[in-house]
């Protein structure tokens, strides 16, 4: 059988205010992040990085808790001089 392709976000209806909730997998996450699949993996057996989602053995992070947990480690430098 052929392999199956899987969209980039998967949508579910009725999320957040009507909003769709958008998905991705780890592997998405951490080319996104430029990091290991399995750093992902370490930070989930430590309850570190992002919330997720385990359903049926699949890992998935909701797009609005990866954009919280960047939003939450952004790093701002004041480059003002002196």
């Amino acid at each position: 059988p052929p392999a199956t392709i899987r969209p980039m976000f998967n949508t579910q209806p009725g999320g957040r205010h009507g909003m769709e909730t958008r998905h991705i997998n780890p592997f998405q996450l951490a080319r996104r992040w430029g990091i290991n699949p399995r750093t992902l993996q370490n930070w989930r057996c430590k309850n570190k990085g992002p919330a997720y989602l385990k359903i049926g053995g699949h890992i998935m992070y909701r797009e609005h808790d990866v954009e919280q947990y960047e939003a939450e480690h952004h790093v701002h430098i004041n480059n003002a001089s002196k």
